[in-house]
C-alpha cells in the first residue's frame, strides 16, 4: 500500500502507521473545533461532505518551545464536516508522544530535536495511561450525532 503522510510546516507523519497504532487506543470524546485543522490545509468541499464521522480522528502529541501540543494529523475533512454540521463529538485517538515520535518522518534532525526536548520533559512514558488495555474497547462504535 503506498504511503501517506500529513505534512506540517517541519513535521511529516506517515498516517497509515498513524492509525494503525491508534487502532490501539481508546478514543476520547471531543468537541468539533475548526481550529484544529491547519489554516494551510486545502480540504475538497466534496471530500468534506462525505467525510465519516464516525472514524476517529488522530491527533500526534509532540513538544515545541517547552509546551505539549497536539496536531490534528488524521481526519480534518471529518473535523470540518462535524463544525459545519453541528455534531456535538467526535472519537479521538491522542498519540502520546512515544507513539507520535515513531510515526514522526521529518528529517533526522528535527526528530532528533524534539526527542531531546521530549526526554527533558520526561515524555518518553511508554506506558501511557491513554493507551487502552485488551479489555478496554476503542470507542469507535460510538455515534457522533448522539450527543449523549
Amino acid at each position: 500500500m503506498k504511503r501517506r503522510y500529513f505534512v506540517f510546516l517541519h513535521l511529516k507523519f506517515d498516517i497509515l502507521q498513524a492509525r494503525d497504532i491508534a487502532a490501539g487506543y481508546k478514543c476520547e470524546k471531543r468537541k468539533p473545533d475548526a481550529t484544529w485543522v491547519s489554516p494551510f490545509y486545502k480540504a475538497k468541499p466534496s471530500s468534506v461532505a462525505k467525510a465519516n464521522l464516525f472514524k476517529p480522528i488522530i491527533f500526534a502529541t509532540l513538544p515545541h518551545a517547552g509546551e505539549v501540543h497536539e496536531y490534528l494529523i488524521d481526519g480534518c475533512e471529518a473535523v470540518l464536516r462535524a463544525v459545519k454540521d453541528d455534531v456535538p463529538f467526535l472519537n479521538a485517538a491522542i498519540l502520546n508522544v512515544p507513539d507520535s515520535l515513531f510515526i514522526l518522518c521529518s528529517n533526522k534532525g528535527v526528530r532528533d530535536a524534539i526527542a531531546n526536548e521530549a526526554e527533558q520533559l520526561g515524555l518518553l512514558d511508554v506506558n501511557d495511561p491513554k493507551k487502552r488495555t485488551d479489555d478496554q474497547s476503542q470507542g469507535s462504535d460510538s455515534d457522533p450525532k448522539d450527543s449523549s
